[in-house]
């Protein structure tokens, strides 16, 4: 009995074995058909992705081409485009007298409340601000002017002691927004210096413009400095407003840094328009650059005055090259296409 017993419990054990090698192949299949099963579910996603992206970039190339159609039906049909400064470029002409014999753009006349000419003053701030210190006094027919040399360029200052001829600072007010208190100072100016580059050249430099601004900065640091006016640009600037940018010129100047002043050589006026306002830029000619003019938009003056900054800066200071034609963002919901005409790029919105 004990012989039979024991061979009984021997098989019941190795059917044990065996439905467990079975359970662990069933566990191991069942295993194996979980990953493919998981792998095809990641196929899947991949493919879903991939069309989803294939579908976006499809949807976003045929907006671009939309963008580009109505862009190039924008040019079409802008075929004449009215200047909105053309109405205050005459009324600046009738008030315009002085025709100055070099390039306006290189031509300014600081304003002094009183007649006196510091020359010895002059000459240590140049020194000692802005680091120039080639000058030379030139006095002939009762007329005191200093020489100055910087980085290749000779400018000129002429004491005048009397009020601009033909009142034409104060006439210009008008088309400057001021300070009263400046205000006040050009219309009771008694005197300017006359401050202007000599060499013969047709374009500015921007070289040559931080070295005729840091020479205007020392001029409107004098104690009876009234307001740079700006002829060629019709623009006038108070003398704290004129200063404002000279510590960044003299890091830029230490540093090897990009800084240009352009607020001091670019003019950006708001004109009422037929349907809203357009914002045009005056001063990038002189660059040989093409001006811009934000054409008859309904934006908000402030947004338009940045927008018209911050493009200035790019094609003057950056040299990015916009041309006729290109298509530019403004914000991150509107874009805008190129217009040129009679040397200004019109910006004119596309949606």
């Amino acid at each position: 009995m004990a012989l039979f017993g024991g061979k009984k419990n021997k098989k019941a054990d190795a059917d044990a074995a065996m439905n467990d090698k079975a359970q662990k192949m069933g566990t191991a299949e069942d295993k194996a058909v979980e990953a493919q099963e998981v792998k095809e579910q990641e196929t899947v996603q991949e493919d879903k992705a991939q069309e989803d992206a294939a579908k976006k970039a499809e949807q976003k190339n045929a907006k671009r081409r939309t963008v580009e159609q109505i862009a190039a039906e924008a040019i079409a049909n802008a075929t004449e485009i009215p200047n909105p400064r053309k109405k205050q470029e005459q009324e600046q002409a009738e008030v315009k007298k002085y025709e100055p014999k070099v390039n306006p753009g290189m031509l300014g006349f600081a304003l002094y409340k009183d007649v006196v000419f510091d020359v010895e003053e002059i000459i240590k701030r140049l020194k000692d601000e802005v680091g120039i210190e080639d000058v030379q006094v030139d006095e002939r027919e009762k007329m005191v002017s200093l020489i100055i040399k910087v980085d290749g360029d000779t400018f000129a200052c002429s004491h005048m002691a009397m009020p601009v001829p033909r009142n034409e600072a104060v006439r210009q007010l008008q088309f400057n927004f001021v300070e009263p208190e400046t205000a006040t100072d050009v219309k009771e100016h008694k005197a300017f210096i006359v401050l202007s580059r000599i060499n013969d050249s047709v374009l500015i430099r921007k070289k040559a413009c931080n070295s005729f601004s840091k020479i205007a900065t020392v001029l409107m640091g004098l104690d009876n400095a009234a307001a740079m006016f700006l002829p060629g640009l019709n623009y006038i600037i108070s003398p704290v407003r004129y200063r404002a940018f000279l510590p960044q010129m003299m890091d830029a100047q230490k540093n090897g840094g990009n800084f240009f002043p352009i607020l001091l050589w670019e003019n950006i006026g708001l004109y009422p328009d037929k349907d809203g306002v357009s914002g045009c830029t005056q001063g990038l000619n002189d660059f040989g650059l093409f001006e811009f003019c934000l054409y008859n938009t309904k934006r908000d003056p402030k947004n338009m005055y940045m927008i018209l900054m911050q493009m200035s800066v790019k094609y003057l200071v950056e040299e990015f090259p916009f041309k006729n034609g290109d298509v530019i963002r403004l914000d991150e919901k509107h874009e805008a296409v190129l217009k040129e005409q009679n040397n200004i790029l019109y910006i004119i919105e596309l949606n």
